[in-house]
């Protein structure tokens, strides 16, 4: 029994990736990018807002973000998969659009 426990305690937790297109260089900071996300509405998570929300652009809060991206990973139309971690400081001033985040990792997909 004790052993079980053990095991069970030690299982990491499954941390959620989400898919996106780089879209183009864009957002606050010199290597953040414009990432749309691949079926958002499929996926739950703390950066995006609630599809019911209103838009008045193509990329917002309910489809996008922003993510700093390194070299390898910096192509219009490239495919990534990333691990939101959390949200970074925002200098744009319409309140739906993308977020800045951070993410623990990011990788082609």
């Amino acid at each position: 029994m004790g052993t079980l426990l053990v095991l069970a305690a030690c299982e990491k937790e499954k941390e959620n990736e989400s898919t996106g297109e780089v879209i183009e260089k864009k957002g606050c900071y010199p290597d953040s990018y414009l990432v749309k996300l691949i079926d958002p509405g499929n996926i739950e998570t703390p950066f995006l807002c609630p599809q019911s929300t209103p838009i008045a652009t193509d990329y917002n809060c309910t489809n996008a973000v922003f993510i700093h991206l390194p070299l390898e990973l910096r192509i219009p139309g490239k495919k990534v998969r990333f691990v939101y971690s959390r949200e970074e400081v925002s200098c744009l001033s319409y309140t739906n659009s993308p977020k800045h985040i951070i993410v623990k990792s990011v990788r082609a997909d």
